[in-house]
């Protein structure tokens, strides 16, 4: 990869030959693919259909960027990649994340959760958590920002354990680290191996098996119409659950 490009980029695993393929987006509208354990990169014909922002999510066997119709506009979309076809997608957010986007501050971001896409917003005292489910995006859990969490800059990262409780950066003057328990509805802080108080590392989350539950993305240039496991679907559903299903 030439070191005068600026770019994007996201690590994803192909199940069909089993490898990791990094994946760059160029700001001059190339797409560039690197298969780890060889020495070179290729470039690919498909581009994304609007300019992909940060660093790229892997779930569901692709991988994911937020975008936007144009700078300035705060309507996000998501730029879905799938790993094994080398093919761009338009996935829709939560439909009900328009109202607060219409009514004032709205910070969108992308997690892994567990394999699953997560679509995280923050709003001014709360955070909602949603889940990309096969029958559209679930909402998972909605938790305040009151205090530590008030001030500051936000980040979920994903899940903690295995009873899907959330991981949080919190960052003012110095990082910290937040577990939000479903059950309690409470925030106690953590301490991570290898990174101290105030440490200013990025983490991403990967979940312990890369095998996961695919869908893949057939209509490209369809904004808000993505194929699950062979059958289309729309992504706009509003129903809640409390713990993510296996």
């Amino acid at each position: 990869m030439p070191s005068s490009f600026f770019f994007e980029s996201g690590l994803g695993f192909d199940d069909s030959t089993n490898t990791f393929k990094m994946v760059c987006v160029t700001k001059r509208e190339q797409v560039m693919v690197h298969i780890l354990g060889t020495d070179s990169w290729r470039k690919i014909p498909k581009v994304p259909s609007y300019p992909v922002y940060g660093v790229g999510v892997f779930a569901n066997g692709c991988l994911h960027w937020l975008a936007y119709y144009n700078k300035g506009n705060e309507l996000p979309l998501i730029i879905g990649f799938d790993v094994k076809t080398e093919e761009f997608g338009l996935i829709q957010p939560p439909r009900k994340i328009l109202r607060h986007v219409n009514h004032g501050f709205c910070d969108p971001d992308l997690a892994n959760l567990h394999g699953q896409l997560g679509f995280v917003y923050t709003m001014r005292y709360s955070v909602e958590v949603w889940v990309l489910k096969e029958r559209g995006w679930v909402m998972y859990c909605e938790f305040k920002l009151k205090p530590p969490l008030d001030g500051g800059v936000v980040k979920v990262l994903g899940f903690w354990n295995k009873s899907g409780d959330i991981l949080v950066t919190h960052h003012l003057k110095v990082k910290r680290w937040f577990v939000y328990n479903l059950k309690s509805d409470s925030l106690y802080e953590v301490s991570v191996i290898g990174c101290e108080k105030g440490c200013a590392k990025d983490f991403i989350m990967y979940q312990n098996n890369l095998f996961s539950t695919r869908y893949s993305i057939k209509n490209p240039r369809n904004f808000g119409l993505i194929e699950f496991n062979g059958s289309k679907g729309s992504t706009g559903c509003g129903s809640r659950e409390e713990l993510v299903q296996g």
